[in-house]
């Protein structure tokens, strides 16, 4: 195995190659709920540190006996602002939005942009909170009393070769 990275390494120097890596960290947010299926988003952290998720979470066929009746049975769709920055190897993310409950949900796209819309039985701010994410540390940030999101951190290190002329 030395020999063959080796063999590579005077192979590329010689050919004129110059290799270098780049390294991309992504903010992964995971919606969670004992009463809905889970979803997942994934943001690049270079240039762009503020997004808006809108969310709308399915339900559990497993629980619908649990929240029949109530305003849970209803689908509910999150609007959630972050804004992320750096500090030291950490990034703080503060965020605020809405959870609304829906009773029935229409999907379109306006202007380019997913819309998910429907009449709403009730409706929940999230105050603006913050919290500390890191490479090895994760993050619970509270939306309800029962819809929760993971925050994580994930650094993928990808190698380039690009030939010098």
């Amino acid at each position: 195995m030395k020999k063959l990275f080796l063999a590579v390494a005077a192979t590329a120097m010689l050919s004129g190659c110059s290799v270098f890596s780049t390294k991309t960290t992504s903010l992964n947010s995971t919606f969670v709920s004992p009463y809905y299926f889970s979803y997942t988003t994934a943001h690049v952290l270079q240039n762009n540190t503020n997004w808006v998720d809108s969310v709308y979470l399915t339900g559990n066929p497993a629980r619908w006996d649990e929240i029949r009746g109530t305003y849970r049975a209803a689908l509910p769709k999150i609007t959630l602002n972050y804004r992320v920055e750096s500090s030291g190897s950490d990034y703080q993310i503060t965020y605020n939005g809405m959870v609304n409950y829906l009773l029935s949900a229409r999907h379109g796209v306006e202007n380019g942009k997913d819309m998910i819309e429907g009449e709403s039985v009730r409706q929940f701010i999230i105050p603006q909170r913050t919290a500390v994410v890191g490479p090895d540390k994760k993050a619970m940030l509270t939306l309800t009393d029962d819809i929760k999101v993971e925050v994580s951190l994930t650094e993928k290190v990808e190698t380039h070769s690009i030939e010098d002329r």
